[in-house]
């Protein structure tokens, strides 16, 4: 795997993600000890996208009723 420059979304330390060898689908953070697993981090872009998708969904409704 290559490199990545990840924030922990736990504690929000940024570049503090490291994935373990025997086990790259588990994340740790070490700046707040905590393990993450990819099926949280899938959780929490759903989550993310579902808001995304309604708040894009409102602008577009505006953009619509202004003219």
């Amino acid at each position: 795997m290559k490199r990545y420059h990840l924030t922990c979304f736990k504690c929000g330390e940024e570049e503090s993600m490291t994935t373990k060898l025997h086990d790259p689908g588990e994340l740790y953070c070490v700046e707040c000890d905590s393990e993450i697993t990819a099926e949280e981090i899938t959780g929490m872009i759903n989550g993310w996208a579902d808001w995304l998708k309604d708040y894009n969904e409102m602008l577009e409704q505006e953009k619509k009723n202004e003219v």
